[in-house]
């Protein structure tokens, strides 16, 4: 892999990532957020893959395995987070700074509760609420 790439898009996306947060008009701040999307996912997509091919970065990625497995669970979790706690924060702080760091801790809240619901039951809720109707019967949750 191309680091050199990974390292490129990597200080553009952190630049145009600090750069939202210094830029008080809205109007160019979602602009900028427009134009680096395209840059920060193929940043992510080549960190990932980078991981992947290292060890380290194999046993890192470990706890996502969990957050996986209960994709539609956490993708419902956030839209509730987005929804609900999102506007009520917005008029305290930069926008920038709330979606980031609102994410973040959404984000690092669901991989731990993710890994610790797996321990104990097999599926997460709404995963399991789908497998039941999926089957037509009720799937064993509890292992």
């Amino acid at each position: 892999m191309n680091k050199w790439l990974l390292i490129t898009l990597g200080s553009i996306s952190a630049i145009t990532i600090i750069a939202q947060f210094m830029i008080t008009n809205h109007k160019s701040a979602h602009i900028l957020l427009i134009i680096s999307q395209l840059p920060l996912v193929l940043t992510y997509i080549l960190l990932l893959l980078f991981m992947v091919k290292k060890k380290r970065g194999s046993y890192i990625l470990y706890p996502l395995q969990a957050y996986g497995r209960m994709a539609m669970s956490n993708y419902l979790g956030q839209t509730v987070v987005g929804i609900f706690i999102l506007p009520m924060m917005i008029g305290y702080f930069s926008p920038s700074l709330i979606i980031y760091g609102l994410c973040i801790i959404t984000w690092i809240t669901q991989i731990i509760i993710s890994n610790v619901w797996l321990k104990y039951i097999y599926y997460g809720p709404v995963e399991w609420v789908w497998r039941c109707f999926t089957y037509w019967r009720l799937v064993p949750l509890r292992k």
